[in-house]
């Protein structure tokens, strides 16, 4: 029987509950046998690819990101291993977005520290597969299931970041709100095309009805000319 026609991939059911065939065998087997090049090569794809986040640890060394990476890797593994992938995404999602990571805040984290990280994840694993099996089935099993948990994990992270994004956007207009409305004197955005006021503190609105007066357009008009 060929190879495509041996292959299942993992069900939709079975990707949504992180319930895997090969990839818990294959993560005790990294980290019994490899954990410290395992941690290793994803400090060095880290710098390979310039993982923006690392501009906020360059003050540890390269043998203090592995003291640091090697508990959180472990637990990962020990994740995989024993089903438990879907507790710990939530539990590293919910610190992420309590501010509670550490070593470093939660803004430092960009999108592309998402992409970049979920890709060096799957390539050390990756590098150990040869290893591990030869059987090409088990392989693409495993490489299958790796890629479903990643696709899941992304997703869950980048809805965090958009819900982090979304709270320091309404934290910042509440801020430029707050300090608008407590300046003694009106504030107000004119747009020059339409002939309208677009926004105004509280003052401006008082004081006008929400109107500008015809003098104050004609020196906006005229600030414009010259």
């Amino acid at each position: 029987m060929s190879t495509a026609a041996s292959y299942k991939s993992p069900e939709v059911a079975n990707i949504k509950n992180f319930e895997f065939s090969h990839y818990p065998a294959f993560a005790r087997y990294i980290r019994e046998n490899h954990l410290i090049d395992y941690v290793n090569e994803q400090i060095e794809l880290s710098f390979s690819l310039n993982l923006p986040v690392l501009m906020h640890l360059k003050h540890l060394s390269r043998e203090q990101l592995l003291e640091l990476g090697i508990p959180s890797h472990t637990e990962f593994l020990l994740a995989v291993e024993n089903s438990g992938l879907k507790e710990r995404l939530d539990k590293a999602m919910k610190t992420w977005e309590n501010d509670e990571i550490g070593i470093m805040k939660r803004d430092d984290l960009s999108t592309e520290d998402l992409t970049l990280g979920s890709y060096i994840r799957k390539q050390a694993q990756f590098k150990f597969l040869p290893l591990y099996t030869s059987d090409v089935n088990i392989v693409l099993s495993i490489v299958g299931e790796i890629e479903a948990y990643e696709a899941e994990s992304l997703t869950a992270s980048t809805n965090t970041y958009i819900n982090i994004f979304r709270q320091r956007t309404n934290q910042h207009a509440y801020f430029i709100e707050r300090i608008a409305n407590t300046t003694p004197g009106s504030l107000y955005v004119y747009d020059l095309q339409h002939e309208e006021i677009v926004y105004s503190n509280n003052f401006t609105a008082a004081a006008s009805g929400g109107e500008l007066h015809p003098d104050d357009a004609l020196l906006i008009k005229a600030d414009q000319i010259a």
